[in-house]
């Protein structure tokens, strides 16, 4: 038998083919696509949690689904709540897309196998951001057949899988409806003799042998297209689990092990070698559980998207867990989607909408992917946007290791809300208690705006109104225990303040401050799809908004509330936006008409400067409207001239043509600036395509 790989972990860089010869080593056979590999490679982990402009908080974003035809909109929800895809998806990048298809023979919606139509709406929102079909592969590995197995061979269940769950109904390997590629995981080459007496050598144009630090000191071989790839996306669904307790992110890690070398002693499936055989002085459950966090180590997901359509309380495939009659939670379909980029933040929020407890005599999966750092499993520190637990939740029986959690939520007597000469809003919960499992954190809302979670075990949050609008605002708090049962208590509090832009932009950078309301006035064609702009609802003074995930889709002049921090870009101040929320209403968002030497303007305050050579007020933010003879034209920008600033006024204009030289033109846009040569000059982010005109 070969020695067991060393836990040594040895710096190998796994990078060093281009792009085009990384496609061309795509081998296909007839399980599907697979990328050359190399054995013993050691892979860094990549960043699992978002840091949030300096919150200690990992996102899991959670959207409903009213109906059946609302499926597409919730999966587009949940992602965006949790910060939106990856924002280096694009041409180019190689994209594994992973549903669980555990066993062969059943269907989207029976909830044993993630639904075909979230797998295409997750496809679709990667070739929206330019991501192309041939790069992007559906990839699995099922362990078992349930029912007939009518002409496939026992190597084959994924293939059967791919048909039952309506992905592949032609059985051509190719997704029916996106044009992407079907995988399947198991496939190594060959059958191999039994794990672990066996453990390699293996077939390196199949698979890859993966060397980090792992819980177990044992051989975790991946195909290589999963190896390999930029993006890894995981659709997992709610299930329990007749051992794990639950079976999410981290348990469909282990769909990717090929059955050709974890399968069960003396037979071509499952993968029990891997799961259910005891390592390392370990039972089945703790054996089961470090699996999980290793394979999730071996490659972490970029981003994971989790199928509660249903919800299935007897997991992993209905019956005693290994196949039969499925049962539902008795308040019927969970009908959710969750989304997260921590894989062990997502599983904890999906154990607590099961209503399981997640301490490790629970769920011990969390527990030992906590510790190898692929992210929390605390509660205090995870942020649930969109729908609240309590929302969605289906209390699921005990099953395998799961234990249900207590359903009563936290008493609080009252809370004292102070705010202070610089407008800093303090809360305290007074007489707050829970017998069990114990009070967990506080969270404080503005107006919808999720202002500050406590994360220490203290209950005080607190939040910056320098941003505030005068007039009264709406406080609410929530105390939640260690199961995010809640209970809230919801107050008024009057603000005395300037206009909300003008205020905010008084304070200095690093400031994390609430701002609202103010009016949305839109977004630059020119720049990112994180980035937008607001103005005070009276139309003056604009800022710039960087928001932690996609700009929302709103029609201009929608009233907002934003929660974020303080920075300075490029001589521009910008709104690092956190959390916002829409606070009803609208306002007419109208273009101001000035020279060129007027845009950007003079410096506000000492905190707010303004643009070199320009002259009047400062209008950074703010939609403007301004022409000129085009003098200059580049890839993504033009340079317009009207003969009042010297050098002209540079108009960003990203993906639209710039007009031709010479000819004169009014532009829409977005005062904006830029360093140059240690000056910052004054530019024009487009609003958009029809925002050129020719006159």
């Amino acid at each position: 038998m070969p020695a067991e790989p060393s836990r040594e972990v040895t710096q190998v860089d796994h990078n060093t083919i281009s792009r085009r010869d990384f496609l061309k080593g795509i081998t296909v056979f007839s399980a599907g696509a697979w990328l050359l590999g190399r054995d013993a490679l050691t892979l860094e982990a990549g960043p699992v949690s978002p840091t949030g402009f300096g919150v200690d908080r990992s996102v899991v974003g959670i959207a409903d689904i009213p109906t059946t035809a609302d499926i597409e909109a919730a999966v587009r929800r949940a992602v965006e709540l949790a910060g939106g895809l990856p924002s280096g998806i694009g041409p180019g990048k190689v994209i594994v897309i992973q549903p669980n298809l555990v066993q062969a023979g059943w269907t989207s919606g029976s909830g044993v196998v993630t639904h075909a139509r979230v797998v295409r709406e997750v496809i679709r929102m990667c070739l929206e951001k330019g991501a192309r079909a041939q790069d992007i592969f559906v990839c699995e590995g099922s362990a078992s057949f349930y029912g007939s197995q009518g002409t496939y061979g026992a190597r084959e269940m994924t293939l059967k899988a791919f048909r039952d769950s309506g992905l592949d109904t032609n059985g051509d390997l190719v997704d029916d409806e996106t044009g992407v590629r079907l995988v399947d995981a198991n496939q190594a080459g060959q059958l191999y003799p039994d794990f672990p007496g066996y453990s390699g050598p293996y077939n390196p144009a199949y698979v890859t042998h993966v060397v980090k630090p792992f819980l177990l000191n044992r051989v975790y071989v991946l195909p290589n297209l999963v190896v390999n790839c930029d993006y890894l996306i995981r659709i997992p669904c709610i299930k329990s689990h007749n051992l794990a307790g639950i079976t999410g992110a981290l348990k469909l890690a282990c769909g990717l092990a090929p059955t050709d070398i974890y399968h069960y002693p003396g037979l071509p499936y499952y993968k029990w070698a891997l799961l259910h055989q005891p390592a390392g002085g370990n039972n089945e459950l703790i054996t089961n559980a470090k699996t999980q966090a290793d394979m999730t180590l071996c490659r972490p997901p970029d981003l994971v998207v989790t199928d509660g359509l249903v919800g299935v309380t007897n997991g992993p495939c209905g019956g005693d867990g290994g196949g039969g009659t499925v049962n539902l939670p008795s308040g019927g379909p969970i009908r959710a989607i969750l989304a997260g980029t921590d894989p062990v933040a997502t599983d904890t929020v999906q154990a607590l909408v099961c209503g399981y407890q997640t301490h490790s005599g629970s769920i011990p999966s969390l527990y030992w992917a906590a510790q190898l750092g692929l992210g929390t499993d605390d509660p205090r520190k995870i942020e649930v946007r969109g729908r609240r637990v309590s929302e969605v939740r289906r209390w699921f029986p005990a099953w395998g290791s799961a234990k249900p959690g207590d359903r009563v939520a936290p008493v609080v007597g009252d809370v004292t809300l102070t705010l202070d000469s610089s407008l800093r809003l303090t809360a305290q919960p007074v007489g707050a208690y829970d017998a069990s499992p114990g009070l967990c954190k506080a969270e404080l809302y503005v107006d919808g705006v999720l202002a500050d979670s406590s994360v220490d075990g203290g209950l005080s949050t607190s939040c910056l109104l320098a941003g505030a609008a005068s007039g009264p605002h709406t406080v609410k708090v929530i105390v939640y225990d260690g199961m995010l049962n809640e209970t809230s208590l919801t107050r008024t509090v009057n603000v005395q303040n300037g206009p909300p832009v003008s205020s905010a932009l008084a304070a200095a950078d690093s400031t994390r401050l609430f701002l609202g309301p103010v009016v949305f006035a839109g977004i630059s064609v020119a720049l990112d799809g994180q980035t937008f702009f607001v103005t005070n609802p009276a139309g003056t003074s604009g800022l710039r908004i960087r928001y932690r995930g996609a700009a929302p889709s709103l029609a201009a002049g929608a009233h907002i509330s934003l929660e974020g921090e303080l920075q300075t870009h490029s001589g521009q101040r910008v709104l690092m936006g956190w959390a916002l929320a829409e606070q009803g209403g609208s306002s007419q968002v109208r273009p101001k008409f000035m020279l060129n030497r007027a845009v950007g303007g003079s410096s506000l305050n000492p905190y707010t400067p303004g643009v070199s050579g320009s002259q009047g007020p400062y209008n950074l933010g703010c939609l403007i409207r301004t022409s000129g003879v085009v003098r200059e034209t580049g890839q993504g920008w033009f340079v317009i001239d009207d003969g009042s600033r010297p050098g002209g006024l540079k108009v960003l204009c990203g993906p639209v043509a710039p007009p031709a030289a010479g000819s004169r033109v009014v532009v829409c846009g977005f005062s904006c600036c830029e360093e140059n040569g240690g000056s910052i000059l004054p530019v024009v982010a487009l609003q958009a395509a029809a925002d050129i005109q020719q006159v």
